[in-house]
């Protein structure tokens, strides 16, 4: 039964409202999927994507909290006949995203489609004597449901196209899942509430609950909300106890995920990061507890603000300043529409907002960082569309003002497909596919191989764990073994190498020292390989090998080819080719040309290192790092004037960035001890 204030039993929908309800959430999920899925990694992708799909297929931990949510449904994705284990893992991602499009779709229709005390319009009633009749009601809507379609429509492919959800969507990762986990409970929280049901208020608890067992860091940012939502429903809930024990029972039942992480760490999977089958590990792996140790350390008030303009800045491309600025606004109307609702919505901005702000230093580049701002950009786009609708519908306009917001969010709907689907689109990324089977290919069976970074170690993860081309390679992380928990792990996994003594106590040591050791006390026995950039190692202890290099030790006199970087330069170009505007491979190659540059450096090569260096920046045009260390270089060589040439560079990339301008000061201050002679070398 539909409620009115006219005295009627039922109100007959219209066919477009009928429409609107059953069909076009069906439509924005589909839509949204064919777009996900064109855009889609094809394979592997790169740092933790890699990581997430050869744990989820070996049913492994990987970093804490381990995500045991998302590892078993990536392992029953996994499951479906003809597809490749990467592959279906970035399927998982879009079908998870697409579903949270579809979450959102309903979300936005719920404010929108609001009552308007106002407005009149006609509708079929029927009576007590079953006769029909035309006559003049209040209506529940502000306007004929052709114009409610119309902005929730475009709003939904403007939060759709933007970066924080297409990036989830396309590759490997845990965002996605926790977007749908967290809409979805919304959703259902707030039918509960406007419906006055209390099944649906479960629901959404439930759900919320379960995105603990995801993401625990962004689940947190709602806790403060739901809290409020609980007890402002107190009495919804019935004022029983009995509520509040459903309520305890669904967040255990989604809580009680954890308790998979003890029970498959005790049966020493390959991957088992942070080894929580005791009862130490299992807490420090569920609260992070490692990550959060330095929080006294956090930056200061200034630096937030600085992550605050950035985070402002990024969204402003996102969805445009007009949107943005229509906030307060939106406030003003999601007051009106439900003031029941509007603290909930208000909490939930704010905290997810400081979660952005305390994770890290924003960087678009960053697409973690980028992940992270999904549901605060959903939350924006409801409140500045449906609240602004509402205020201009009652104040000033009424079907006008869908049209008049339908238009402005579809040009940056338009502006939105063009500027982010050059970054979103991962369908031509080969690269950790390439560079990983090119150094197995380099790397005999039986040898060790030490990785600098994990955008190598994980995909070499993959090709040990899944489809087994490395399962005869002892790959080893010396930054990770810093880990007491990694160290006894690489023990378990390959028994059949000498590790140092103390190797397993909890002493923390240096990764280079343990590394260095390793190496020394196996040279004897097996082959050595390692990505050049190891910590600890000189370059006069390697030699190029394909396309890493083998440690040969500090007794032997070392000689090259010193074209060998052709080749290194021939798998760059196919890992680039197609992807230039994709961040991360960009990334990934300029810093390994740039490595390579270092080694001819070292070794007194001066032109090949410099066509290296330059070779990076050309590949990496967004790099400030890159350019830093070039700068760093040629400020200890006194060579002042090039050092800020490239100083310059990166400040117009980032002109707020904190190293460079330390540099820049440093460098002008050494102009002046120095005087004319440094300042005209």
């Amino acid at each position: 039964m539909v409620k009115h204030e006219a005295d009627y039993t039922y109100v007959r929908p219209s066919a477009m409202r009928s429409l609107a309800i059953w069909l076009m959430p069906l439509i924005v999920f589909v839509g949204s999927l064919i777009l996900y899925i064109r855009t889609m990694a094809p394979s592997l992708y790169w740092g933790d994507s890699a990581a997430f799909a050869s744990a989820s297929y070996i049913l492994g931990l990987p970093h804490s909290p381990s995500f045991p949510l998302y590892t078993l449904l990536g392992r029953l994705f996994m499951l479906i006949p003809g597809l490749e284990p990467a592959f279906a893992s970035n399927l998982m991602s879009a079908i998870f995203a697409a579903l949270a499009v579809m979450m959102f779709y309903m979300l936005a229709k719920m404010f929108i489609d609001v009552p308007a005390y106002k407005s009149e319009v006609k509708h079929f009633v029927r009576q007590a004597d079953n006769e029909h009749e035309m006559k003049v009601i209040k209506d529940e809507s502000l306007v004929g449901s052709s114009f409610i379609l119309l902005p929730v429509f475009v709003v939904t492919a403007l939060f759709a196209v933007s970066l924080p959800v297409w990036l989830s969507a396309v590759r490997t990762e845990v965002y996605s899942l926790h977007l749908f986990l967290a809409l979805a409970a919304l959703l259902s929280c707030f039918k509960g509430v406007k419906e006055e049901k209390r099944r649906f208020l479960f629901l959404g608890f439930w759900l919320y609950a379960l995105s603990f067992a995801n993401h625990p860091l962004l689940a947190l940012a709602f806790i403060p909300a739901f809290i409020y939502l609980f007890i402002s429903q107190w009495r919804q809930f019935g004022q029983k106890f009995g509520s509040i024990m459903v309520v305890i029972f669904f967040a255990f039942i989604a809580f009680s995920i954890y308790f998979y992480l003890p029970f498959r760490a005790a049966f020493e999977p390959g991957i088992n990061w942070g080894r929580p089958d005791s009862l130490q590990g299992f807490l420090a792996a569920i609260t992070r507890s490692a990550d959060m140790s330095d929080f006294a350390a956090l930056t200061a008030a200034p630096d937030y603000l600085l992550r605050l303009k950035k985070i402002g800045l990024f969204m402003a491309d996102q969805i445009g300043w007009p949107l943005i600025g229509l906030l307060l606004f939106g406030f003003w109307g999601i007051y009106k529409i439900s003031k029941k609702i509007f603290p909930f919505i208000l909490l939930a901005v704010v905290f997810n907002l400081a979660v952005v702000l305390w994770a890290a230093d924003f960087d678009p580049r960053n697409y973690d960082m980028v992940n992270y701002l999904a549901p605060l950009l959903g939350l924006v786009l409801i409140i500045s569309t449906a609240g602004f609708l509402y205020i201009i519908r009652i104040k000033i306009v009424t079907g006008h003002a869908s049209v008049i917001t339908a238009v402005l969010a579809g040009a940056f709907v338009f502006v939105g497909v063009s500027d982010n689907i050059v970054k979103a689109d991962l369908s031509n990324v080969r690269g950790p596919d390439l560079i990983s089977m090119a150094v197995i290919h380099d790397v005999p069976d039986g040898s060790i191989l030490m990785a600098a970074e994990d955008d190598l170690l994980l995909p070499l993860w993959y090709r040990a764990y899944v489809d087994s081309s490395a399962h005869k390679i002892d790959v080893l992380s010396p930054g990770a073994m810093l880990n007491p928990a990694y160290r006894r792990q690489l023990m378990t996994n390959y028994p059949h190498l000498i590790f140092p003594d103390g190797f397993d106590g909890e002493q923390q040591g240096k990764a280079d020292d343990w590394a260095r050791e390793i190496c020394r006390l196996n040279l004897n026995e097996r082959d050595i390989y390692l990505q050049f950039g190891v910590p600890g190692f000189k370059h006069d202890e390697i030699v190029p090998h394909g396309v890493v290099f083998k440690y040969v030790g500090d007794d032997s006199r070392v000689t090259f080819d010193t074209n060998f970087y052709q080749k290194h330069l021939d798998i760059i170009a196919a890992m680039v080719e197609g992807c230039e505007n994709d961040s991360r491979t960009v990334d990934f190659t300029g810093r390994w040309v740039f490595t390579l540059g270092v080694y001819y450096e070292r070794f007194g090569q001066h032109e090949i290192a410099w066509k290296l260096f330059k070779q990076s920046l050309a590949i990496d045009r967004e790099s400030i790092d890159l350019r830093l260390h070039l700068a760093t270089a040629l400020a200890r060589a006194k060579r002042y004037k090039e050092a800020l040439k490239y100083l310059s560079d990166a400040l117009e990339i980032d002109s707020q960035d904190a190293d460079c301008l330390r540099l820049g000061r440093s460098i002008l201050n050494a102009m002046k001890r120095e005087g004319a002679i440094a300042q005209n070398d």
